[in-house]
């Protein structure tokens, strides 16, 4: 279900997710490790970019299309964030 970025981009997401519950890391600091590895983008500051309201909604939608799996599972911190108001740049 969903685009095949859907079966990349959410576990990279959650996982920056599980790093911030965590406290791991700061946002800026996840992004810079991920940046510093190639990637174009930091999988906060993406999330930033798209919205959480967005990102979170399409997290809950793969989830639910691939029938609840762990792998997919939403985050508590990217709730709270769009229960607090905080949607990123967008």
């Amino acid at each position: 279900p969903g685009f095949i970025v859907n079966r990349i981009a959410r576990p990279y997401y959650a996982e920056a997710l599980l790093l911030l519950q965590d406290r791991v890391a700061k946002p800026e600091v996840i992004d810079a490790c991920l940046r510093a590895a190639g990637f174009r983008m930091g999988p906060c500051e993406l999330m930033d970019l798209i919205g959480h309201d967005t990102n979170f909604a399409v997290t809950n939608s793969v989830f639910a299309a691939n029938f609840f799996d762990r792998r997919f599972t939403p985050s508590l911190v990217q709730q709270e964030l769009v229960d607090a108001g905080f949607l990123g740049r967008k």
